[in-house]
């Protein structure tokens, strides 16, 4: 679905997967809005200037063993986006989730001027234990929160 990047889309997009998971325990449900928020609030911070009116494309589908959730926005080659690449190889490299949080952590505490929190994909894998993933096309980017469920309710 087509969303408006506004912050009131996400606390809607927010409701409507509370009442689609509402079956499901209160992790999963958590987790689930714990990377559709940080997924959606990257797409609306980091999002090309240039298409800053267009939406946001989200996607859910959820069938009792594995969640995906999908993101995708228009981007530029920026330093933003280079600093999202970087992450994502991170991610790739490291297989200890907790320890690339705690990493993000301690460098933010060493260092006050580092003015972009970017912990919100470290929060993610960490909290939500959720894998994720990234590809472009053109100049859109889709980010990728996939989690296989062992709990079904």
């Amino acid at each position: 679905m087509d969303i408006k990047p506004t912050w009131s889309a996400i606390s809607n997009i927010r409701g409507t997967l509370a009442e689609i998971l509402s079956p499901v325990s209160s992790s999963i449900n958590d987790s689930v809005q714990i990377a559709a928020t940080e997924l959606l609030e990257n797409a609306i911070k980091y999002r090309s200037a240039k298409s800053k009116d267009e939406n946001i494309k989200f996607e859910f589908n959820y069938d009792h063993n594995e969640i995906e959730i999908k993101v995708s926005n228009k981007f530029e080659n920026d330093d933003d986006f280079r600093r999202l690449l970087a992450t994502f190889s991170k991610i790739k490299e490291e297989s200890n989730p907790k320890l690339l949080y705690v990493e993000r952590l301690k460098e933010l505490f060493d260092n006050e001027n580092d003015k972009h929190n970017r912990l919100g994909l470290f929060r993610v894998i960490y909290e939500s234990g959720f894998g994720l993933n990234c590809y472009q096309e053109e100049s859109e980017i889709t980010v990728v929160a996939s989690k296989i469920l062992k709990e079904i309710n």
